[in-house]
């Protein structure tokens, strides 16, 4: 039996989204017939209609949709006996068997059922203990999902703000990804697992004491029940801003090993200009001008391996390698004045280059266990080691007002940063009941960071010279223990959920500083206990919950914010860590209504935090030199309300409305009110699927201004475009993404500190062209 496939032909790749054509093939006989709602006799369009030789195959024969009025045909190229397979999104699947001889075949109306809830891209989570289901979680089925981006996908999920580079936040606080449930040791998940590798994604903004995180929490489910065989994926993207897209991979699956290889590259530039004005509280002012040029280039390659051993139990492992390098070009012109005598002060024309590079490598193993009695376990070892080196350029022009003579003082500093780390981890589930399970862990993790700086000098004409008093070196290592419990059950409509985390360690920071001669050992132990309550009631058997869940938070500083190392490469910017600072303690609430109707699906909330001990990053000015260090701050407090809707208008037209807004307290280091500040967030979407294989979508949004802990970021609006084409039976994709279509995105930022208030203006070409095709193949 032979099929022509259709052929298309990219004539020019600018224009490819409208030129695509079809090479017809030889009719010997049509499958004809229209598809109806059971309910409300009305013609179902866009369902998919495939044919196979037979059933469980992967590859189809004929395939196709059905029109707007649900009428669809195939076309066959041979007899036989076949099966036919109907799927559409809010119907249940149809499969009948087709006999074919030479006569075409008209199979009438055909009745499809709808299923109770339409929107099956979203479902509630939490109510029954089995399989990966987390308490309080909102997941997203990716089969559901009309884009292939993942970072299109999560960006528009309740609540997720996503930046320009692809980092996704919450209510402020930064989103931690995980996979099954556990770190992955990836770079950026969403970039590296194809969406055809995920079953869907939890959303957890309040996450349970059984992962590690102080914020909300994203975990990728990967699909388990992929049939055998092999499968290929490629795509790539280019664009304006020099940026650039491109990877290739693939899986190779037998009865019991499953191997998946990849390689992953990506670039991008961008470019700055803008203005400052300072006003130092010691009467000076200052007026600078600025341009800058940044960019980087990352690249990874690896592979994800397990094996099904025949008692249940499964051993897979993932390496990956990674190199990235970036550069940054900066000018900065500045004129001070002395506001006391209204003069000109100097002028300090200012030149910086940057250049990186970094070298990552990781490797994890993992073993799972599962008995017949629904015990399980899981032991996981980690190894990531990370090796970067930045060389910093800094030159200064000084221009004197009255008889000063001018000067001109080039800096350079190398800065290398070698980083290992392990970390071992088990974890073990023991199921009570159908409706009660109890979970128990214990985590250990050490992490060895050796920093190394040396600085040379240039004053005006004369040679370079090392500098061996601005020598540093510092090594930081970090030990810490992790042990926690959780119970979750459910009587009736009734859902618990308890956990408590508690951890202990110790940060020592050694550091020799060439300058003053001396070693200096830091030592930090801290201990904190974390505790997690969550209430749950359904409304109705199913589809309608509400939620109310407390959880508190003690997280000791970083490394970084505790190594009293400074760094003076620029002599006008000097940064430092702080070893007195305490551990900041957080407590959160959050009440939350969830309804998944037939054709919608309705989140709404309430939500606040209260911070003790809040690190936080503050400035002083001595001279013309800024001084950057952290201090805690005491009793922040943030409170706010949110609402989402999705909601399917009619067939192949999706729309959703995202929005907060939230209200800020944040004393001063005195503990005086220093800024109360309210913020809102709204975003929209709305997706068109037509034509069978087309797809438009359309996303924008508007934030407000913008509290930090001490600066405030004024409001600007966005709109994106995104619009695909399918073909080769929905495995090859061409698509035309535009990022801030208008090119809105702009920073007015209000900073301020103890020694000066600061305006900042900066704008920078946030309209990102992107056009790509991407191809999947399955069950080769």
């Amino acid at each position: 039996m032979k099929f022509r496939l259709p052929l298309f032909k990219l004539a020019f790749f600018l224009v490819f989204l409208f030129s695509l054509t079809v090479t017809q093939a030889q009719t010997i006989v049509s499958v004809s017939g229209q598809f109806v709602d059971s309910e409300k006799d009305e013609g179902v369009p866009f369902a998919t209609v495939a044919i196979f030789k037979n059933k469980g195959d992967v590859n189809p024969i004929g395939s196709g949709f059905s029109e707007e009025d649900g009428s669809f045909e195939i076309i066959l190229t041979e007899s036989g006996t076949f099966f036919m397979q109907v799927q559409c999104m809010g119907f249940d699947g149809y499969e009948q068997a087709l006999t074919v001889d030479i006569s075409d075949i008209k199979l009438g109306q055909i009745p499809l059922k709808s299923q109770t809830q339409m929107l099956e891209s979203v479902v509630i989570t939490g109510e029954k203990v089995s399989g990966t289901s987390t308490p309080g979680a909102m997941k997203f089925n990716m089969d559901a999902q009309g884009s292939d981006d993942m970072e299109e996908i999560v960006s528009n999920m309740p609540g997720v703000e996503m930046d320009f580079d692809g980092n996704a936040s919450i209510r402020g606080l930064s989103v931690t990804y995980l996979v099954n449930g556990e770190e992955s040791g990836m770079e950026n998940p969403l970039q590296e697992i194809p969406k055809q590798s995920i079953a869907s994604i939890e959303l957890m903004t309040n996450p349970p004491v059984e992962y590690a995180s102080s914020g909300p929490v994203i975990n990728i489910i990967l699909k388990e029940d992929a049939k055998i065989g092999n499968s290929f994926r490629m795509g790539g993207n280019f664009g304006n801003l020099n940026s650039a897209k491109g990877y290739v991979g693939g899986s190779v699956r037998t009865e019991n090993l499953t191997i998946n290889p990849w390689v992953y590259y990506s670039q991008r530039d961008r470019e700055t200009f803008g203005n400052n004005e300072q006003l130092n509280y010691d009467e000076r002012f200052m007026e600078q001008s600025h341009t800058s040029k940044n960019g980087w280039r990352y690249g990874s390659a690896g592979t994800w391996w397990a094996y099904k051993f025949k008692d249940k139990s499964e051993l897979s492992g993932t390496i990956r390698y990674s190199l990235s390098d970036n550069f940054s070009e900066s000018w900065n012109n500045n004129d001070f004045y002395d506001l006391d005598s209204v003069t000109f002060r100097n002028t300090n024309v200012r030149t910086n280059e940057n250049n990186g590079f970094t070298r990552d490598f990781s490797y994890e193993n993992k073993y799972r266990k599962t008995w017949e009695s629904g015990q399980k376990l899981s032991l996981r070892y980690l190894m990531n080691y990370k090796e970067s080196f930045s060389s910093q350029h800094q030159g200064s022009d000084y221009i004197y007002n009255a008889e000063e003579d001018n000067a001109t003082i080039l800096d350079r500093g190398d800065r290398t940063n070698d980083n290992m780390r392990h970390r071992f981890q088990a974890r073990f589930t023991q199921p009570i009941n159908e409706e009660m399970r109890v979970v128990t862990g214990y985590y250990f993790d050490y992490r060895k960071n050796n920093q190394t700086a040396e600085y040379d000098r240039k004053e005006n004409e004369g040679d370079w010279i090392y500098n061996p008093d601005r020598r540093q070196d510092a090594c930081t290592e970090t030990m810490a223990h992790d042990v926690f419990a959780s119970f979750t059950g459910k009587w009736d409509r009734f859902g618990l959920n308890l956990g408590m985390r508690y951890k202990t360690g110790k940060t020592d920071i050694h550091q020799w500083d060439a300058g003053m001669g001396v070693y200096d050992d830091f030592l930090n132990q801290f201990s904190n206990l974390n505790n997690t309550i969550k209430l749950s009631y359904d409304l109705k058997e199913e589809g309608e919950n509400i939620m109310l869940s407390y959880r508190n938070n003690v997280r000791p500083p970083s490394a970084g914010q505790l190594n009293p190392f400074v760094n003076d490469a620029n002599p006008l910017w000097i940064t430092m860590g702080n070893p007195d600072l305490n551990s900041t303690k957080t407590h959160y609430l959050e009440l939350e209504y969830l309804k998944v109707g037939d054709t919608y699906t309705f989140k709404g909330g309430a939500f606040g935090r209260k911070i003790f001990d809040q690190v936080a990053r503050y400035q002083w000015s001595e001279a013309d030199t800024i001084y950057n260090s952290f201090h805690n701050i005491e009793g922040v407090s943030v409170a706010g309300l949110n609402v989402y809707l999705q909601k399917d208008i009619v067939p192949g037209l999706r729309g959703t409305v995202d929005g907060s807004w939230s209200y800020e307290y944040m004393p001063d280091r005195e503990g005086d009110l220093s800024k109360a500040q309210t913020y809102y967030f709204i975003k929209g979407n709305v997706e068109y699927k037509f034509a069978k294989n087309y797809r438009i979508a359309l996303t924008g949004r508007y934030t407000s201004t913008k509290l930090s802990n001490n600066a405030q970021t004024a409001g600007y609006g966005s709109m994106d475009i995104n619009f695909e084409r399918k073909f080769y039976d929905g495995k090859g994709k061409v698509y035309l993404n535009i990022r801030d279509v208008l090119n809105t995105i702009e920073q007015n930022v209000l900073t301020s500190s103890d020694s000066f208030i600061r305006d900042s203006f900066a704008k920078q070409e946030t309209r990102m062209i992107m056009l790509g095709m991407s191809f999947y193949l399955n069950g080769l």
